[in-house]
């Protein structure tokens, strides 16, 4: 038998809906539909990201952080190339080496960057006690060692531990994308809708929404976040719950 051109013309356009709508279902049960919380901050401490919080720590550097508006003129898939973001792993300051002569004068118990070891009023010297009244030379050599050494140091720690918090919060989401990625993913998200609908409830999400993919380096133990090159281009969240 012999189809004319309408007839196969006509076969070929249920083909291919049938296929569509096969794609589609497929699709949707691959990546069913997300509903979004309406406030920004139920999605979790954890799952938040504010990029203002990380501007002006060399630790911290990208497109995201430092734009180049010249980038954006040339061609976009050289664009893109470059990381939207990078997050070298933050280093620990060094423990601050109090001089020998107070060294064995020091209490360490209770340590902290808010608690300075403190000087004991005595201590044993073999068979001994030694009141630290008869030594003003070891106050003073404390105070200094405070002053010049303990005082610093915990200014660099206090910033070592601001930024061990945010990058150990963007590693655990390049975890749980690699273990769950059909659940998970990571966005980038400028803009932000704040608006209370006729029903009461407040909305406060983001206006759009741009897929990013997320790399580990092992040895080096740098992040790097770059677009999403199979999804390129921004979407408005749609769905709230």
């Amino acid at each position: 038998m012999t189809l004319g051109p309408s007839t196969f013309l006509s076969l070929a356009k249920d083909r291919a809906i049938r296929l569509l709508q096969y794609l589609s279902e497929l699709h949707a049960l691959i990546h069913p539909s997300r509903t979004h919380p309406r406030d920004l901050w139920d999605y979790g401490k954890d799952a938040l990201f504010f990029l203002e919080d990380l501007k002006g720590y060399k630790e911290f550097s990208g497109l995201l952080l430092d734009p180049d508006p010249g980038k954006q003129e040339e061609q976009e898939a050289e664009w893109v190339e470059e990381a939207w973001l990078v997050v070298l792993r933050p280093k620990k300051p060094s423990d601050p080496e109090p001089p020998e002569e107070i060294q064995h004068w020091l209490d360490w118990e209770g340590k902290s960057p808010t608690s300075p070891p403190r000087l004991k009023e005595k201590r044993q010297c073999g068979d001994r006690t030694v009141e630290l009244s008869r030594y003003p030379s070891i106050r003073q050599a404390y105070e200094r060692f405070l002053r010049e050494d303990w005082e610093p140091w915990c200014v660099q720690y206090r910033r070592f531990q601001k930024l061990a918090l945010e990058y150990r919060k963007l590693f655990k989401i390049h975890q749980r994308i690699q273990q769950e990625e059909e659940k998970y993913e990571l966005l980038y998200c400028p803009g932000l809708l704040v608006w209370t609908p006729k029903d009461g409830e407040k909305i406060r999400h983001p206006i759009l929404a741009f897929p990013l993919t997320i790399e580990h380096e092992e040895a080096s133990g740098k992040i790097l976040v770059f677009p999403d090159p199979n999804r390129k281009g921004g979407a408005i969240p749609d769905g709230f719950s």
